[in-house]
């Protein structure tokens, strides 16, 4: 089972869980782009978006590459 099939598992996991809990969670929440007073798609997503203030981007890596770290700090910054 690769990374790609273990985070979809603890996505769905955690997000069920955050749910039980009495959290309103939404999973791949589209991460809109405004650009020049437009509001684009660019087909980012967050994984899980926790009560419209929290966003988790779950990782299963033995390591995290700066890759994944750039990805986070863009997804902040939008």
């Amino acid at each position: 089972m690769g990374p790609g099939h273990l985070e979809s598992a603890y996505e769905v996991c955690l997000a069920y869980e955050l749910a039980k809990s009495g959290r309103a969670v939404e999973r791949q929440k589209a991460l809109l782009l405004k650009y020049k007073g437009v509001t684009v798609d660019c087909g980012y997503r967050l994984d899980l978006y926790v009560e419209e203030k929290v966003i988790l981007e779950l990782k299963a890596v033995e390591k995290l590459e700066p890759i994944r770290e750039a990805q986070i700090l863009s997804y902040l910054k939008l």
